[in-house]
C-alpha cells in the first residue's frame, strides 16, 4: 500500500493487521535495530568510532557521519540507566512522532526530523571551529527536538499526572541544561536549545499555513526576495483571476452539507491546490483534520474486515 499521492500525506504508510504504520514507527524500528547491532559489534570488538560525528573527520571527507551518528548507541551500552532512557526515547519518538505526522503530514515530519539531525551537527561544527573538542553520537538530541515540536503543537495536553505539556518541556529543558552545564557539555546544551528553538519556529510556520522549510525552499525564498519566479506555471494567470476564487469557496461551503467525507475532503484539497493552505479558515482546518481522521478510521475498518 505504499506510493500514496500527495493528498494521502496525512495517512499511514500502510496497515498491518488493521494497525496503522507511520514513518515514525519505521524510525523506531531502525533505532531498535541499531541498538541490537551496536551490542553485537561491541561484543565482537568491531569499532564504531568512524560512525560518530566528529567535525574534523566530517570536513575531511567522512560525510556519512552526519547520517550515522544518531544510530550509534555506545553510551547506552556502558550505562544501564542510559539503556532505560533509550526505551523512553523510543516511546517519545513513537507517540510524539506519530502525532506530529498526523498533524503536519508525512513529508513535513520527515523534513522536521532531518533538521533535528542536522542542527546538532552544525552546533558541534561551530564549536569545533572555536577550538572546542566535541563529538556526537546517539539519538538523544534528535528525539528531544521531536518532543519539543510535539509540545508546541499540543502545549496543553496533560502529561506526567496531568501537568500541561509545555511545563513538562520547560522543566525537562531546565534540568538538562543544568546537567550539561555541570558537565561542561556545551555542545549538548546548545544543541538542545537550538533544536527546541527550531521546533518552535517550524511548527509556528506550519500553523501559519506554510510548509516546513527544507533544502529546496531556500532557493524559492531567494527567488521571491529578488522578484524571480521559481518553477513558473503558465496556468495560474488564466485560472486564478479575482472572480474565479469565489466559486471555489462556494463549493467548499456547500460541501459541508454533503455526507460523503471524501467529497468534502476533495473540495478542501481543491481549495488548497488553487489558493494554498493559508487560504483555509480555522473552521476549514478543523474540518480537514476531522475528515482525515474519519477516513483513516474507515480505512482501518476495511483492512480489519479483510
Amino acid at each position: 500500500m505504499f506510493g500514496f499521492g500527495d493528498h494521502e500525506d496525512f495517512r499511514p504508510l500502510c496497515y498491518i493487521r488493521g494497525y496503522p504504520l507511520y514513518v515514525s514507527g519505521l524510525l523506531v524500528g531502525v533505532h531498535v535495530l541499531a541498538f541490537i547491532l551496536t551490542a553485537i559489534f561491541m561484543a565482537t570488538n568491531v569499532s564504531l568510532l568512524g560512525l560518530m560525528f566528529v567535525p574534523g573527520q566530517f570536513f575531511s571527507g567522512y560525510i556519512w557521519q552526519l547520517f550515522t551518528y544518531p544510530f550509534v548507541k555506545l553510551s547506552q551500552m556502558t550505562d544501564p540507566f542510559a539503556g532505560i532512557w533509550f526505551l523512553i526515547e523510543m516511546a517519545l519518538l513513537f507517540v510524539a512522532g506519530r502525532e506530529l505526522e498526523r498533524h503536519m503530514g508525512r513529508w513535513n515530519f520527515l523534513n522536521l526530523y532531518t533538521w533535528m539531525v542536522v542542527i546538532p551537527a552544525a552546533v558541534a561544527s561551530l564549536l569545533a571551529f572555536g577550538g572546542y573538542s566535541t563529538q556526537l553520537l546517539g539519538s538523544f538530541l534528535v528525539n528531544v527536538g521531536v518532543f519539543f515540536a510535539f509540545v508546541v503543537v499540543y502545549p496543553g495536553i496533560p502529561l506526567l499526572g496531568g501537568v500541561p505539556a509545555k511545563w513538562v518541556a520547560i522543566g525537562f529543558g531546565a534540568v538538562w541544561s543544568l546537567i550539561f552545564l555541570a558537565q561542561n557539555n556545551w555542545d549538548f546544551m546548545l544543541a538542545t536549545w537550538a533544536n527546541g528553538g527550531y521546533a518552535y519556529l517550524a511548527v509556528t510556520r506550519y500553523k501559519q499555513g506554510n510548509e516546513i522549510i527544507f533544502w529546496p525552499d531556500f532557493f524559492k525564498l531567494f527567488g521571491k526576495k529578488h522578484g524571480f519566479k521559481v518553477l513558473p506555471d503558465p496556468e495560474p494567470p488564466r485560472r486564478q483571476p479575482a472572480k474565479s476564487q469565489k466559486p471555489s469557496s462556494k463549493r467548499i461551503t456547500t460541501s459541508h452539507g454533503n455526507d460523503d467525507p471524501r467529497a468534502q475532503l476533495d473540495a478542501l484539497l481543491d481549495k488548497i491546490a488553487e489558493q494554498g493552505i493559508g487560504s483555509l479558515s480555522a473552521a476549514e482546518r478543523k474540518q480537514l483534520e476531522q475528515l482525515r481522521e474519519r477516513l483513516m478510521e474507515q480505512e482501518g475498518a476495511t483492512e480489519e474486515s479483510r
